[in-house]
């Protein structure tokens, strides 16, 4: 079994726009939330930030794996998984040096949807 070359210029290029995407969506949502726009139960409400970031997570995960697997020739579905989790483990940090409570639960619930949607939308992005 070979293992694979990471090309790290895809990595960088996704992580980026991936976090560019988080700051956007979550952004969006606090906003609508100051507005008092409810979108969805719970998402978009004034008293509550855990929507916008959880959509802001998805959101930029599948967008940083598209860029990855986009940016490469050979195995996108390898490079959009390693940049999902590269993304998810910014934020994390981010997140706990913050002062939020982070479970161990929370994180590996992260670290999967990471990779489960980078390395989708990675394979996806390569269907040229």
């Amino acid at each position: 079994m070979r293992i694979p070359r990471i090309r790290l210029r895809a990595l960088v290029m996704g992580t980026a726009v991936g976090l560019l995407a988080v700051a956007f969506v979550t952004l969006i949502e606090w906003w609508l939330g100051a507005l008092g726009w409810e979108l969805f139960p719970g998402f978009g409400s004034a008293d509550t930030r855990g929507g916008g970031a959880v959509a802001g997570l998805v959101v930029g995960v599948s967008v940083g794996g598209w860029v990855a697997g986009r940016s490469v020739t050979v195995q996108p579905r390898f490079h959009g998984s390693v940049t999902g989790l590269v993304l998810v483990a910014v934020l994390v940090l981010l997140a706990a040096s913050g002062g939020a409570n982070v479970t161990i639960a929370q994180v590996l619930l992260a670290a999967f949807l990471g990779v489960a949607f980078g390395g989708l939308t990675g394979w996806w992005a390569a269907r040229r």
